[in-house]
């Protein structure tokens, strides 16, 4: 690529699609941002539509392009949330909306998995601990609540694989994701048949595996005609949100550190090799080689746009200006932000948020600020 060559990345987080065309050289020619729902039809449930993903993308996509003034791209690279469970038939469409990370339901297929597994051997091979938070406590529920649905299902797909799948036609499932399903081995990468067969799947029903800078596809006609994309565009097999981040700042190497804040809250730290705190996420890094040890919270960026919500508010801006009036401190006021329960450290499914010191005198910019 010269210095003008430009690529778009494309981002599938948990409030919205984020899109940005940039050169090879770092300059951001244009950016779209298009936000979406996440429901909530029963207390720990968190769902989205794969539908308002597309639709999204599509127009994040639009404006991006726009705003650059060119559609000529070398490349599309997508990231994503993480980690989620998203079924799709033999036709590739979504049987049921998808269960995202955030989603805790499976908290009694996570307690039985302890039981029959143990923590200590699925953190041996996985690298992390048995939590609703990965897909191998979901693909238990999914088998036992909608065994209808499990007999109809092709493949388990990725937000990032359900973007690349819409764009491309190729069905696909990156490394960095893969680590995340809690049913591989995290320093052999091979797929672990125990834990599979624990929860009633086998490596067929995964797509083929990709790695972050390889080409999966490239844009169909008819995902050039939704997005504005030249027909034949390469796109790339995509990783998790985490690992780009980390990669885009240069947090390849041990003694380095990166924080992520969007939704949630990620402290990020790279390693050389596999290692697993039973406080923290292990993963594959974007960067082949290396491994990466997360701190991830649940709902910091969440949180506020929750409050933003609830106030009435169209804007952060407005908000930020209003907390940027108040003290340090926020006067004595002190806000946890367990809005869904909580990942590191503390893995509990039934905390929740709460302010102290509320007071008479507590006003809009003293809850944000909080």
């Amino acid at each position: 690529m010269s210095a003008t060559d430009a690529v778009l990345g494309v981002d599938v987080g948990t409030t919205a699609v984020k899109a940005a065309v940039v050169t090879a050289d770092g300059r951001v020619l244009g950016t779209g941002s298009v936000e979406y729902p996440t429901h909530y039809p029963r207390p720990g449930w968190v769902e989205q539509d794969p539908e308002d993903w597309w639709r999204a993308a599509c127009g994040a996509i639009q404006t991006a392009l726009a705003d650059a003034g060119r559609r000529d791209m070398a490349a599309v690279c997508v990231s994503a949330q993480a980690p989620t469970l998203l079924p799709l038939d033999s036709r590739g469409r979504p049987l049921r909306p998808a269960l995202i990370w955030m989603d805790r339901r499976a908290e009694a297929e996570a307690e039985r998995l302890r039981e029959t597994l143990g923590e200590e051997l699925v953190r041996r091979v996985t690298g992390n601990r048995i939590d609703p938070y990965y897909v191998a406590a979901k693909l238990l529920w999914f088998r036992e609540h909608e065994p209808e649905l499990r007999a109809r299902v092709r493949v388990y797909v990725q937000a990032t694989g359900y973007l690349v799948h819409r764009l491309t036609g190729e069905l696909t499932l990156d490394r960095e994701h893969a680590s995340l399903l809690s049913l591989r081995d995290l320093e052999r990468e091979t797929w672990s048949e125990r834990l599979c067969e624990a929860v009633g799947v086998t490596p067929e029903l995964f797509p083929r595996l990709v790695s972050g800078d390889e080409i999966a596809g490239r844009v169909t006609d008819d995902a050039a005609t939704a997005t504005g994309l030249p027909a034949g565009t390469s796109v790339t097999g995509g990783t998790v949100d985490g690992p780009a981040a980390a990669l885009e700042a240069g947090v390849i190497d041990e003694g380095q550190a990166a924080e992520m804040t969007g939704t949630s809250t990620v402290l990020i730290l790279p390693s050389a090799r596999p290692r697993s705190e039973p406080a923290l996420v292990a993963m594959r890094h974007a960067v082949p080689g290396r491994w990466l040890l997360l701190g991830a919270m649940v709902a910091s960026g969440g949180s506020l746009r929750w409050l933003r919500d609830l106030l009435g508010e169209q804007s952060f801006e407005s908000l930020t200006a209003e907390a940027e009036a108040e003290p340090a401190g926020a006067n004595g006021l002190v806000f946890l932000p367990y809005m869904m329960g909580e990942r590191s450290p503390i893995w509990d499914s039934d905390a929740r948020g709460v302010f102290v010191g509320l007071s008479l005198t507590s006003g809009r910019g003293s809850l944000v600020r909080a």
